[in-house]
């Protein structure tokens, strides 16, 4: 957190306490945050695919039959040892460097990516920038991070208990 509020400092200083669209993307910091929150809680953490009717393609040692429903789970794939060191700490300087292809994939992937990931990056950018500009945030002792999935999605279960203090 003091990292991404000195970043947005930073950016306020210069424009006098106010920021523009255009300058969300110098905040590096917070293009790292979002990324690993959304490695550790991707809003849709269950892929569902078909293998295409006339094709059976092999994954290792299996071949996959036709109509065959693949499920890819990228909550389970995110914490995987086997692709991320510390896979259950919150590490935002591990996006530093890009992983490698199909290792992040909170939208999907490939042609089947989301159609509106990045208007909800754009639109999780703005919303973080205008309350992190004008408040702290301080998450409440005992806070959990259980989750709950519904209707395809991930949610806490308990809600996010924050105390906000006015800058």
């Amino acid at each position: 957190m003091q990292k991404l509020q000195a970043e947005l400092s930073e950016l306020l200083v210069d424009y006098e306490g106010e920021f523009h669209l255009a300058d969300i993307n110098q905040l590096h910091y917070l293009d790292l945050v979002i990324k690993e929150t959304l490695r550790l809680y991707p809003a849709v953490p269950l892929f569902i695919r078909e293998v295409i009717a006339g094709k059976s393609p092999t994954l290792g040692d299996y071949k996959i039959p036709e109509k065959t429903q693949i499920f890819i789970s990228s909550w389970a794939f995110h914490r995987n040892p086997n692709h991320w060191q510390n896979p259950n700490e919150f590490i935002p300087e591990r996006f530093i460097d890009a992983p490698p292809p199909f290792h992040y994939f909170p939208f999907g992937a490939g042609p089947r990516q989301c159609i509106g990931m990045a208007f909800t990056l754009f639109c999780t950018k703005v919303k973080l920038v205008s309350i992190l500009s004008q408040y702290l945030i301080e998450l409440e002792p005992g806070t959990t991070y259980d989750t709950q999935y519904f209707s395809g999605t991930i949610m806490p279960r308990d809600g996010v208990k924050v105390k906000l203090s006015k800058k």
